[in-house]
């Protein structure tokens, strides 16, 4: 049986919403206190529809919302013979934890980032889990053997998801996701030379079944079960982007585009509208080259951002021209960074920032030692209407297999935002890999903007 927790409403009482599901429809819930065992009166518990793409007779599911809990406070829901823990977010006002993610590969883990999260201090356990993408590796070697593409597809999801630790990781929290191309196969929906199940008679078969496991193991604790929605966290307003499931190419799921208009539209309406500082979670650094190419340049291993500058540039503007600093979270690159660019006239400029935070446990190939942690592109050419940007400061890069923690607090005039990076196993805080002396630590604020 699996049960995981997810979040859908802003952190006040009786707003806050913790979402759950299970797969075990005709499930009883409970709501306790996670450290005593005591009941909350205050708990009401409203069942949910699903949503049409996690509708499917082989992946039964239910979907309860939870309200009327306390904030900051421990709490355990249980359906059947399974239970979930979940430390729900604080008052609005309050510091506000968020634990930062992406590229888990289960069969290298053994149990280190399990043991790395069990390890932090209370104080330090995160209220809400983002994972950027790569959630599993659907491409790393051959699907298991089933009759049909979704059957193969989600018996890789249940070697995930029931591994007996690493299922103690995910009910363990409150967990939101976003896509990346290994929870379909490497740059999809690209053709790869050594993917079968990428070619042009298999791939929608494959895709289909991956989207599907998608929306049933992972968007489906995201508010509405969607892969891009905002959500008011109380100090920050969060914004998860999906560029990867609808994206196109000029063969595949055509026109070519990272997202649909309706996602573009949303986002420049979020950033617009923002009352608060803002983060918005991107599977994919803004600061990286556009694609990765090999045999003599001419095939592409990874489409990135940039390699869609009409809709690179609408998350740009979002993130620099929003009334308020917004902090851009992503992930996929294999590497811990900090790095921070700058907009603006002299003498009024804004000050952005970027934290990526890669791998969290890293799939076997290269091999650990010859790992090297680099900083990110000095400067990116975004094309005529947006010119050139730079990276002002690269506080701190590292490679070792790591969640990012970060810290949300009121300051006088700003959001104080400190990011660490947290190494898996034991949850030690390493030296920057560029400044050999300093750990991978940074303080820096998120204010409004003149």
């Amino acid at each position: 049986m699996t049960i995981q927790a997810g979040l859908t409403g802003p952190p006040t009482v009786p707003e806050l919403r913790v979402r759950v599901w299970s797969d075990r429809p005709g499930a009883d819930v409970t709501v306790t206190m996670a450290r005593t065992g005591a009941p909350i009166p205050g708990a009401v518990i409203t069942p949910r529809p699903l949503p049409l793409s996690a509708v499917h007779p082989s992946l039964p599911r239910r979907v309860v919302e939870i309200s009327g809990l306390p904030p900051d406070t421990l709490v355990r829901i249980g359906m059947a013979s399974e239970d979930c823990t979940v430390l729900t977010p604080p008052a609005p006002d309050g510091e506000l934890r968020v634990l930062m993610g992406s590229c888990f590969y289960l069969p290298d883990d053994r149990g280190k980032l399990a043991s790395a999260y069990e390890s932090l201090r209370d104080q330090d356990r995160p209220h809400l889990r983002l994972h950027g993408g790569d959630q599993l590796y659907l491409d790393a070697g051959a699907l298991p053997d089933a009759p049909s593409a979704l059957e193969r597809t989600h018996a890789r999801y249940r070697q995930y998801w029931l591994d007996p630790v690493h299922s103690r990781y995910l009910r363990s929290g409150i967990t939101l996701f976003a896509p990346d191309d290994h929870d379909f196969w490497n740059d999809y929906p690209y053709w790869m030379p050594h993917l079968s199940r990428s070619s042009s008679d298999q791939w929608v078969e494959h895709a289909r079944a991956a989207q599907t496991l998608y929306d049933t193991y992972q968007a489906l604790g995201n508010p509405d079960g969607k892969s891009w929605f905002s959500l008011d966290l109380g100090l920050v307003s969060l914004f998860v982007l999906d560029t990867r499931s609808r994206r196109g190419s000029k063969d595949r799921n055509p026109p070519e585009r990272l997202f649909d208009p309706a996602q573009g539209l949303a986002l420049r309406a979020w950033s617009a509208a923002l009352t608060k500082p803002g983060m918005v979670l991107s599977a994919m650094p803004l600061f990286q080259a556009a694609a990765n190419k090999i045999l003599l340049g001419l095939f592409t291993t990874d489409h990135n951002l940039l390699a869609y500058p009409a809709d690179a540039r609408q998350i740009w503007r979002a993130v620099e021209g929003a009334p308020y600093g917004i902090l851009v979270l992503s992930g996929d690159i294999h590497r811990g960074i900090v790095s921070e660019w700058r907009t603006g006239r002299p003498g009024a400029l804004r000050q952005h920032y970027e934290v990526v935070a890669s791998p969290l446990s890293l799939l076997g190939y290269p091999v650990t030692p010859k790992r090297k942690a680099e900083r990110q592109p000095g400067g990116l050419q975004l094309g005529e209407d947006l010119g050139r940007r730079d990276v002002a400061k690269t506080f701190y890069c590292t490679s070792t297999d790591h969640f990012a923690l970060l810290r949300f607090n009121r300051d006088a005039q700003s959001v104080r935002v400190t990011a660490s990076v947290h190494r898996t196993p034991d949850a030690v805080t390493p030296k920057s890999e560029i400044e050999h002396t300093d750990p991978c630590k940074v303080e820096f604020h998120l204010r409004r903007e003149a």
